[in-house]
Formats: C-alpha cells, structure tokens, sequence
C-alpha cells in the first residue's frame, strides 16, 4: 500500500520539474528563434508589369531543388517602394538542401512558372543582390515566349506560311487573337473573347477535340496542364497585352 502512495508524489514532482524548465524561457526559445540561421537572401530589382497576373500567380523570390518545378520556400515581391520605385525583398532561413534562388512566377501550388533570375548558392550564409537590369514579368510575354514561339509558331507564322492566316509570331500574335473572329469556324466565334475562356476558340482547341477534323488535333499539342491554365487564366483576366 505505501508503494501505491507514492507514484502521484513522482507524477506531481515531474510536473513540477516541467513547469519550472517552461518558466526559464528555454523550451519557448528552442521553439521560435530562428532569425539569423541558414540562407537569407535580399533582391532589389525594378519590376515592370508584376500587376499584369492575376490573384492565382504570385510574383516570388523561391528557392528550388534540382529536379522539381515546386518551391521549397516562397514569398512575394509586395509592393515597390514609393521612394525608389524598387522592390526589396527578402527571403530568410531557405533550406539546406536549395540548389537555386529564383526570382520567379509561381501558381497557387507554389509550382515554377517562369523565372526571370536566378542565381545557384556558392556557400554563403547571406546574399544582397541589387539587379541592374529591369526584370519585365508581363504575363503575355510569358505565354508569347513559353507557348506560342516555342510551340504554335512553326505552323503559325514563323515561316511564309501562317495556318488558318493566324499569326502567332512575336510581335503579331496579339493583334491575330484578341476580338477577332476565327476563320475557321466562321459562325462568329473569336479566337480570343476577353474575360471568358469558355468562349474562346483558342482555348477550347487545346483542351478539347473540337479540331481533330481539321488538318491537325490542337488538343494534342498542349498537355501540360499548367501551361493550359496559364492561357485559360490570361483569357478570363481579361486576354491583356
């Protein structure tokens, strides 16, 4: 019976011991103080056009590891400063395991987008990077260099040979999509209706079997899935230069 006594004495002493740990401040330190530890980088750049994605992109400092499209850590660019014009950013505490800094567009996945810098950790604890040049991060351009250039323009333009007399060839692509009738189709449809991908003929000819009849299926051309969105959201943003 005296043994049996005992044991809630040992519980109420350890809890005791615990609380007294808690009072001194160590157990919440270990907890929350990271400032200072690991990579820290800051960028100042002049930004154009950060304002031309909509709320689903975010324009970002991210840190990447070899072989994936998804950030380890992100963080916006904000908001320019009113004295200088400039964007200061910084990114505190990235993982060990970061093979690249980028400044960049990453979608709500934190998957990379585009990048527009990027520099590789050579084993310093701190960077502060002032870029010279100005960073232009418009969203068509992105679409313009990413898909139309480097997919639809070889049978659109880039030769003397434009299909379905669309040019999609920097400098044109634009002026051939926006509010203009396709034609293709002919029954008014337009390649591009502003706001609504729905009702764009561009959109639905990648995402959909609509022109398998046609000299070529358009629905096979495009099949990742974050280059398809990228287009559908431009479309219902309004399809802006």
């Amino acid at each position: 019976m005296q043994k049996h006594k005992k044991f809630p004495e040992t519980i109420f002493l350890l809890t005791c011991f615990l609380f007294a740990g808690c009072d001194e401040g160590r157990l919440y330190e270990d907890a929350v103080t990271t400032s200072g530890e690991g990579l820290n980088v800051s960028i100042t750049a002049d930004i154009q056009n950060a304002g031309s994605w909509p709320a689903t992109y975010t324009v970002s400092i991210a840190a990447f590891k070899n072989g994936s499209d998804y950030a380890l850590i992100s963080k916006s660019i904000g908001v320019k400063s009113a004295e200088t014009g400039f964007y200061n950013i910084t990114l505190s505490n990235l993982p060990e395991e970061t093979n690249t800094i980028e400044l960049c567009v990453v979608n709500r996945l934190g998957q990379r987008i585009a990048t527009f810098y990027s520099i590789k950790p050579d084993g310093r604890e701190n960077y502060d990077i002032s870029l010279q040049e100005v960073l232009d991060v418009n969203m068509f351009d992105v679409i313009q260099n990413n898909i139309f250039t480097a997919t639809c323009a070889n049978c659109h333009g880039a030769s003397t040979f434009a299909a379905a007399n669309l040019y999609l060839t920097d400098g044109k692509s634009f002026e051939n999509l926006v509010g203009i009738e396709s034609e293709k189709v002919g029954d008014g449809t337009l390649r591009v209706s502003p706001g609504s991908r729905s009702g764009s003929l561009l959109y639905r000819i990648l995402t959909e079997d609509l022109s398998q009849n046609w000299n070529y299926d358009h629905s096979t051309e495009i099949t990742e899935y974050n280059l398809l969105e990228l287009i559908g959201a431009w479309i219902d943003n309004g399809a802006k230069r």
